[in-house]
């Protein structure tokens, strides 16, 4: 490895390079998750896609390992690293919607709320994360679940194309005619293959939909009931299950203020009959306590935040919300009340599943679930400190678990390949690393070899 010569790099790019000596350089080295205090060598903030090139061409050369960043929020911190180059593309944030053929160019750097408000006008929307904040590079190369799941599947399968940067410098295009076998690898492969500076991918109908909340009393069997209903639902209905004694609204009955409380977030887009009569089975339900659902642009689902936290977090695939799970995942919640616990089920089915575990990287479409743990911290001190006991508590629900979401990842589970992919499409991941990055310089997220 030689010297770090920022100003070798410098020369060859339009963006700018910061190392330790820079008064910016303490923001910029920043993730999401604060129980990362990352000590990067350099941050390079790209301007263009030749500064991507130029940018790991020069830490080839010179030996440097790297890492890339779109918007942060790894929960795993794969947006940084010790001693390494971050390639910030954020930049690269783009977005052309194509009307005619309804294809979206979107920049590897965008996130959700740019491309939301972009397509907007055109009352089109991409199938993907559920915060405005969330990268769209990192979040459609592991899975991307969002307010569409159901009924358009997740980010990777709208992913028809993409212009990327190999291990060489060079830039790739990337479709169906052209490295098809590339196309399957970044639709689930986790930045294992090259550096994504822009995607294309096929837009659906958006504009406007029913969504909110609606509140329930906090009941196991409720739980069960709606997570199935959900499951079996037209696939024009998409459903999360939050439990939490800290929901997102301010109408809660006096009684219940403070209490566990299931909080079910639901996505509607269909026919105005099929829309009413489900939200009334849905208020039928028992423990109801009022909702707050209302016809609303797709794009108002993704408010302009970027919240950072010190976070850890763990998710596993099912498809059996049984007692022993739900007593399991909602022990410190039911024990303590804990305002900065929330525990989810993610409602599948529909059209996602109805797409083969080797159409794409991605490989969990049997399961009927996605089920998440996540707690916030004061400080990264002391969610490092209560990492021993997740550490316990993800071995106590891992016998529950099908599979697990890279997205949704814990520093627990990074190491748990077997987890992440099926079989055939970890066997077929490692020949393709073998075949396009054979040295492993894309070992910044998951390290596939």
């Amino acid at each position: 490895m030689k010297l770090f010569n920022s100003e070798e790099l410098r020369s060859t790019i339009s963006g700018e390079v910061y190392t330790k000596e820079d008064k910016e350089y303490t923001k910029l080295k920043r993730v999401k998750n604060l129980i990362f205090d990352p000590q990067p060598v350099a941050i390079v903030n790209c301007q263009s896609e030749a500064d991507v090139v130029q940018t790991i061409r020069y830490c080839r050369a010179n030996e440097w390992p790297f890492t890339i960043k779109s918007t942060g929020h790894s929960a795993s911190g794969f947006s940084s690293g010790d001693e390494k180059v971050v390639i910030d593309i954020a930049a690269l944030n783009q977005v052309v919607v194509e009307e005619t053929s309804k294809r979206v160019r979107v920049g590897g750097g965008a996130n959700w709320f740019n491309v939301a408000q972009a397509l907007t006008p055109y009352d089109l929307a991409i199938t993907s994360g559920d915060m405005g904040g969330v990268g769209v590079g990192g979040n459609a190369q592991g899975s991307g679940m969002g307010f569409f799941v159901r009924k358009f599947g997740i980010t990777a399968d709208r992913i028809c194309g993409a212009r990327l940067i190999n291990a060489d410098g060079e830039v790739v295009i990337v479709s169906k005619d052209k490295h098809p076998d590339l196309l399957w690898a970044i639709r689930g492969g986790a930045g294992n293959f090259g550096v994504v500076t822009e995607f294309i991918f096929e837009a659906h109908e958006g504009g406007t939909v029913l969504a909110g909340n609606l509140y329930y009393a906090f009941d196991q069997k409720t739980i069960q009931e709606l997570a199935d209903y959900l499951y079996h639902a037209p696939e024009e209905l998409n459903g999360t299950l939050s439990f939490t004694t800290f929901p997102f609204t301010d109408k809660m009955p006096e009684k219940n203020k403070n209490q566990l409380v299931i909080e079910l977030m639901i996505c509607f887009k269909g026919r105005q009959i099929n829309c009413t009569e489900i939200l009334k089975d849905l208020q039928n339900f028992k423990g109801y306590l009022f909702d707050e659902v209302k016809p609303t642009s797709y794009a108002d689902l993704f408010p302009p935040i970027d919240p950072s936290g010190s976070t850890l977090i763990f998710n596993l695939y099912t498809s059996n919300i049984s007692n022993s799970l739900l007593n399991e995942l909602t022990k410190e919640l039911r024990e303590s009340g804990d305002p900065r616990l929330i525990a989810q089920v993610k409602v599948l089915g529909g059209n996602f599943g109805k797409v083969e575990n080797g159409a794409m990287a991605y490989s969990h479409r049997d399961s009927r679930y996605l089920v998440i743990l996540r707690k916030g911290f004061a400080a990264a001190e002391e969610a490092l400190a209560a990492n021993e006991k997740w550490k316990k508590k993800w071995g106590l629900l891992k016998g529950f678990s099908e599979g697990i979401d890279i997205n949704f990842l814990g520093i627990t589970q990074v190491d748990e390949l077997n987890q992440m992919y099926k079989p055939a499409n970890l066997k077929k991941l490692k020949q393709l690393k073998q075949k396009y990055d054979p040295t492993n310089c894309f070992s910044g997220t998951l390290n596939i070899q």
